[in-house]
């Protein structure tokens, strides 16, 4: 390898910067549907990413006792109760459908998540039994109705908006302020969306070449470019 293809990965490797971009508002719009439609996207991957954010896949816990090793998966889901554009969690368009699987949303155990101040999201509940874990504490019961005013330190608030049209499920909101530092919630059956926190979530941070890198690399290319043109004029002539 010559000194100037080393001299170019150099620039490159040193060129490479991380961006990202700060989310307070995950609607899923941006997530693909399962193909075809009904069928679970087995999330071997283990995470996936929403307006710039990673959510990660994690163990499900089972009322009263036993956990799943993250279970089927997780999958984006557009469907509507009958005669309305509301989704299975209360939103309207796309919803994040969980199956005995925990969506993380915030682990302080990563270096790179800061603490957050309030998180919220719309949920819609249709069997089985859910979670939802603050910092160091798990809650675990047939719906989010049955959680106390606090959890791992944090208050929480669960407005119920009553069952829904025809599905035998219930709907709802849950509000959660103070020192978050660790946010999972799932459920067997569990439809999320609208999900909004403050400051913002997590970035999920992608490596780019700055503009700078991309500058030098194209003058280090038009210095080797013309360093081969002139070589071979040379061996021609001679």
């Amino acid at each position: 390898m010559g000194k100037m293809s080393i001299l170019l990965i150099g620039v490159m490797l040193l060129s490479v910067t991380l961006t990202a971009r700060a989310a307070t508002f995950l609607d899923f719009e941006d997530m693909p549907l399962p193909s075809p439609p009904g069928t679970y996207s087995q999330t071997g991957l283990d995470w996936f990413v929403t307006s710039g954010v990673k959510v990660t896949l994690d163990d499900f816990y089972y009322n009263p006792t036993g956990s799943t090793d993250t279970g089927p998966g997780a999958n984006a889901d557009d469907s509507v109760f009958a005669g309305t554009s509301m989704n299975y969690a209360g939103g309207t368009g796309i919803a994040m459908h969980t199956d005995n699987v925990n969506l993380v949303f915030l682990d302080a155990e990563v270096p790179s998540h800061q603490p957050m101040d309030s998180i919220s999201f719309l949920w819609g509940e249709y069997g089985g039994n859910v979670n939802l874990r603050i910092n160091g504490d798990l809650f675990r019961g047939e719906d989010f109705t049955g959680l106390g005013p606090t959890l791992g330190g944090a208050s929480v608030s669960v407005v119920s908006f009553g069952p829904t049209p025809g599905h035998g499920g219930e709907l709802g909101k849950v509000t959660v302020t103070g020192v978050i530092e660790t946010f999972k919630v799932g459920g067997q059956e569990l439809w999320i969306d609208n999900v909004e926190g403050s400051p913002e979530f997590p970035e999920h941070q992608v490596p780019t070449v700055s503009e700078w890198g991309l500058i030098v690399m194209a003058l280090l290319l038009l210095t080797a470019g013309t360093s081969v043109i002139v070589r071979r004029r040379q061996r021609v002539a001679t």
